[in-house]
């Protein structure tokens, strides 16, 4: 071990050692080490996980607390998702926040998010838009397109015909962008 990280465990031992073993959701065996390395059982790593020692003591400090986050959550996520989990423990660590709020950071991290590119249509007086309205990719929303006003989102029909192109409403309309991104990501699972 280097000068640089001669952190004690809370054990009192000064080599590594593993001090956790927890299973995720899909039954993948997890070791959490003392300087706050995740790795499968048997010492193998994990894409997105820690594995080599930190650098500063303050580095294997908050490491250690985001794996102690990160281990009191894996059971509820599959192998795949490890990566993300740590991600968000590791934030949640950084503020210096509680195990609860690892959950929530998670699902802010795995939010599905599209990129509206808007053209305004319709501008009051100022230049401000009113009415815009934004094309969705092709090939997972063929046809769909979305006006935004400035007090909801509609889902519409979008038509080329030979004039160019003409709107259909679906009668869906969203008071937020959240909603309307959960809603166009429903449609791609059926």
């Amino acid at each position: 071990m280097d000068s640089t990280t001669t952190t004690t465990c809370t054990c009192g031992e000064h080599n590594n050692h593993v001090v956790r073993r927890c299973r995720t959701a899909d039954d993948a065996g997890l070791a959490i080490w003392s300087d706050g390395a995740i790795t499968l059982t048997f010492g193998h790593s994990v894409k997105g996980l820690p594995l080599r020692s930190a650098k500063s003591a303050q580095q294997t400090q908050l490491r250690r607390d985001a794996a102690r986050l990160f281990a009191g959550e894996v059971c509820l996520y599959s192998l795949e998702e490890c990566a993300d989990l740590y991600k968000a423990a590791l934030a949640v660590a950084k503020r210096g926040g509680l195990p609860g709020d690892v959950r929530a950071e998670f699902a802010r991290i795995v939010e599905p998010t599209i990129r509206f590119a808007w053209t305004t249509l319709e501008a009051d007086n100022r230049g401000d838009w009113v009415v815009q309205c934004a094309r969705l990719d092709r090939m997972r929303w063929p046809g769909i397109a979305i006006w935004r006003t400035r007090s909801h989102y509609e889902v519409i029909h979008a038509i080329r015909g030979s004039h160019g192109e003409s709107y259909s409403t679906t009668g869906l309309m969203f008071t937020d962008q959240r909603a309307l991104t959960k809603h166009l990501f429903s449609l791609l699972k059926h």
